[in-house]
């Protein structure tokens, strides 16, 4: 069964927060501004996710791209829908050149490109890098996941700085600490984005 979520939290202390809003006492001025996650990672979702990312069942991306969109659209009121006003640019959690050579493809690359197409957006690949090969942060303890991910991404240098973007969308496919989603944030907002919102598949 696909068990979605009914709770939001705050994306700096994971505390619940009404929306997914960055508590206010949280906020600084390279945190998350919210954060939107739609299913439990469990069940089916958990078994398409895995299946995409370690097996290549690519016909997997508009499923999943649909399944979310149908459970974001009927509540128009929510957060996220408003930050959806302002045409954020949407940008993929960035795997590192080594890693995508070995599964030929990012799966959060795919399915944002999928969301950016229903939502009229523009998605932006190569903004974003990751300069660091890291371990894999499935396994790692909290702490060990924020120092595994520490440094690992950059604004790739063919772009100006500051960064000319105001509001950005930035998906990934799980949430499981935010470590990796906190870090990417940190990085744009330090070239110049106003505003990021954190979507993920599952948490």
């Amino acid at each position: 069964m696909i068990r979605t979520i009914g709770l939001t939290i705050c994306p700096v202390c994971t505390k619940p927060s009404p929306f997914g809003y960055t508590h206010p006492r949280c906020k600084t001025k390279y945190s998350l501004d919210g954060l939107t996650s739609v299913f439990r990672y469990t069940g089916p979702i958990q078994k398409s996710i895995k299946m995409l990312k370690y097996r290549r069942v690519t016909d997997l991306v508009p499923e999943l791209s649909k399944l979310i969109i149908a459970r974001i659209e009927p509540f128009p009121q929510y957060a996220f829908h408003k930050f959806l006003k302002v045409k954020p640019v949407v940008i993929p959690i960035p795997l590192h050149w080594w890693r995508k050579r070995g599964r030929w493809f990012n799966q959060s690359e795919l399915i944002a490109e999928e969301l950016a197409k229903d939502w009229n957006l523009e998605v932006r690949n190569n903004l974003l890098q990751r300069k660091k090969l890291t371990n894999s942060q499935a396994g790692l303890k909290k702490d060990e996941r924020k120092a595994n991910i520490k440094d690992a991404f950059e604004v790739s240098s063919v772009f100006d700085l500051p960064l000319t973007v105001d509001h950005v969308i930035l998906f990934d496919d799980v949430w499981t600490t935010g470590s990796t989603m906190r870090e990417a944030g940190n990085v744009l907002k330090r070239a110049g984005v106003t505003k990021v919102w954190a979507l993920t598949i599952a948490r």
